[in-house]
């Protein structure tokens, strides 16, 4: 052994264990199911055979099994003793339903329209998740997060594309650790903690070229929830009517940088948008504001 590999060896302490599987004080490291996801979506390629979000559902559900929702709810219970607006926020218990022709309806310009035609554009269908069943203050927030995730790509200037996602995801980040305990906003990020950071894992091995971009809209979303109030108690459909920049001020949100990553998400994710559009050109509903 040379002195630097006994430099960083000091103070290992040996372990003896009769488990005849491995076995860690990390429940996290102690589950083979969420060892298997992590190392295989750290290491794996964009593949354009197996879509980057399939996977999801399965990471859902170890997450699932590793928190401790008792837990969770004793803590969201504390927070609103001391927090009015959560707690008006879990009463009201506001779910939204509105429907893809409610948001053909809105103004040309404005945060309803253009999220209408995010979905027209793209294909895609409006799925609110009103029809899973959700228990308790916990399944709420993760319900209202769902349902208000898309249209924080268009109020956090993140595109709908692989890079624009870091923009709504690190939004939140930053935005439940300035209002939330710690131990709460953990709980509350911590799917999107693995999702975000094994995509961060593949962009790095596969797809340098797209790093920096990658980097400057974490950082922007970490802006926008650094700088902004508790955007995700609101009803964004209240705003629908008002044109993009007017609305993220109604809202409280602040900082927000306009930018289109399609072209760098078109690298990481191994030209699947462009075969998407045939060679066309990736709709981009915010071009007015990055213009």
């Amino acid at each position: 052994m040379n002195n630097e590999e006994h430099y960083f060896n000091r103070g290992r302490i040996a372990h003896a264990t009769a488990s005849s599987l491995p076995i860690s004080s990390s429940k996290y490291l102690d589950s083979p199911a969420l060892r298997d996801w992590v190392s295989l979506h750290m290491l794996r390629r964009n593949g354009r055979d197996v879509p980057c979000t399939y996977d999801i559902p399965r990471l859902v559900e170890i997450l699932l099994g590793l928190q401790d929702r008792e837990r969770i709810e004793a803590m969201f219970t504390q927070a609103r003793k001391s927090w009015p607006e959560l707690d008006r926020w879990f009463e009201e218990r506001h779910v939204s339903t509105y429907t893809r022709a409610d948001l053909a309806r809105h103004p040309d310009g404005s945060l309803g329209n253009a999220l209408y035609r995010y979905l027209t554009d793209w294909g895609f269908e409006l799925d609110l998740g009103t029809h899973a069943h959700f228990e308790g203050q916990y399944g709420y927030f993760m319900l209202r997060a769902g349902q208000q995730h898309d249209v924080e790509h268009l109020l956090g200037g993140g595109g709908y594309d692989m890079l624009g996602e870091w923009v709504p995801n690190y939004m939140r980040l930053a935005s439940f650790f300035k209002f939330f305990e710690p131990a709460l906003a953990k709980e509350l990020f911590l799917l999107q903690h693995f999702l975000n950071t094994t995509a961060a894992s593949r962009i790095y091995l596969h797809y340098p070229e797209t790093y920096a971009g990658m980097l400057e809209r974490q950082q922007a979303g970490m802006r926008v929830g650094e700088l902004s109030g508790p955007f995700f108690l609101q009803k964004y459909e209240d705003y629908f009517d008002l044109p993009i920049r007017e609305a993220r001020e109604r809202i409280g949100m602040a900082g927000v940088v306009d930018r289109d990553t399609t072209a760098l998400s078109d690298i990481c994710m191994e030209g699947v948008l462009s075969d998407q559009f045939g060679g066309k050109a990736i709709p981009n509903v915010m071009a007015s504001l990055v213009a």
